[in-house]
């Protein structure tokens, strides 16, 4: 039977006529009817949603339900010790796999075997290895990438592994009963098609440049799954004993840090793919004996500021760097930095605060008079 002729068939079998809804409600496989059960139509965009639809049907599947429950308690169970796990509320809505390749063109990763919600291990680990580098590791070299020991007792190098094992996270399968939890539909609107596509026009002279985006522009509301509930985030130490407790403790507390401050998966910068404790405050497992998690400073001085700095460490790129009282990061930037040999100090003027960073300067900052307006 060819492609086409086996295309008819399924046809037959799911809409036999135009006004009967296209996809059962037996269905107990999300990910199988996402991959294989899209059926032509004229109204390509309606029988879509259609789609994702029936997929979130099928993850509330009593057959679903009775296995995902099952298997998870024996992934649960047979997770290796030592091993630190926590179960994070997905704060909004997480995506994870939307870039990936997909007949309905926007993807969502799904566990092959049951076809539910999964972060691949994988995704977790690079997460977390560059919030180290960044953030941690701003305030404590130990945490670097380049050199820290203890980045490379996490996350291992080219030659070596490392001693600390990121498990896929799964979800929670009371996170799939709800209608209102697991998968659920989402919807973006791109305004500016041609744009983002890179389409474009001829001028005159046979000339051709990019449609640049107007306000002119038709929206496009494109569908999509994204997901909501609980996961259970683990990692397990190759070493055992109080050790491997302390190291699995630590690499546990940087992951829930990346997952809170950045988030897994996509459209991040749009809120999305933040998990956090639910209902407990932040910082669970901070008693622990292993090696300590550095403080995260924040910054206390304002632009404007006069303040002594002292000279630590250059960057990657060579740059001068400074560390002010606060523990806060600065670089001169627009201006030569000043000659300062290491860990001496400087008295020096704050031109401004970026994120977690000083942009310092030598000149002092003219200040203007005060209007007396509050804003």
């Amino acid at each position: 039977m060819n492609a086409q002729a086996c295309r008819s068939v399924l046809r037959d079998i799911f809409m036999p006529h135009r006004d009967r809804r296209p996809y059962p409600d037996d269905y107990s496989h999300p990910g199988l009817l996402l991959a294989r059960c899209l059926i032509e139509h004229d109204s390509e965009k309606e029988f879509r949603r259609e789609l994702l639809r029936a997929a979130q049907k099928a993850q509330r599947s009593t057959t679903l339900l009775d296995v995902y429950r099952l298997a998870y308690a024996r992934w649960k169970a047979t997770l290796p010790q030592p091993c630190s796990s926590a179960v994070l509320a997905v704060n909004g809505r997480l995506v994870v796999g939307l870039g990936a390749e997909s007949v309905l063109e926007t993807g969502i990763r799904l566990h092959h075997t049951y076809g539910v919600p999964i972060v691949p291990g994988s995704a977790l680990k690079g997460l977390t290895a560059h919030y180290c580098d960044r953030v941690w590791g701003e305030a404590d070299g130990r945490f670097k990438k380049d050199a820290g020991e203890f980045f490379k007792t996490i996350f291992g190098t080219t030659e070596d592994a490392g001693h600390i094992v990121f498990h896929d996270a799964w979800i929670t399968p009371e996170s799939l009963a709800g209608n209102d939890s697991g998968l659920v539909l989402d919807v973006m609107t791109p305004h500016h098609g041609d744009y983002y596509s890179g389409n474009t026009r001829e001028r005159s002279g046979g000339k051709k440049d990019i449609v640049p985006p107007t306000d002119f522009d038709d929206p496009n509301p494109v569908a999509f799954l994204s997901v909501t509930g609980r996961f259970l985030v683990a990692v397990s130490c190759d070493a055992g004993g109080p050790e491997g407790d302390n190291w699995s403790q630590l690499a546990l507390d940087l992951l829930q840090e990346a997952l809170r401050d950045w988030g897994a998966g996509g459209k991040t910068s749009s809120g999305y793919g933040r998990l956090v404790r639910p209902s407990s405050r932040h910082g669970a497992g901070a008693g622990h004996s292993g090696p300590s998690a550095p403080a995260h400073p924040k910054p206390c001085h304002r632009p404007g500021e006069k303040i002594k700095v002292t000279r630590i460490e250059d960057s990657k790129k060579g740059k001068p760097r400074f560390r002010a009282d606060d523990g806060i990061i600065g670089h001169f930037a627009g201006e030569a930095p000043p000659e300062v040999e290491m860990n001496a100090s400087i008295d020096v003027w704050v031109a401004n605060v970026a994120g977690t960073t000083y942009l310092l300067t030598l000149r002092e900052p003219k200040r203007g008079k005060q209007s007396g307006k509050s804003r």
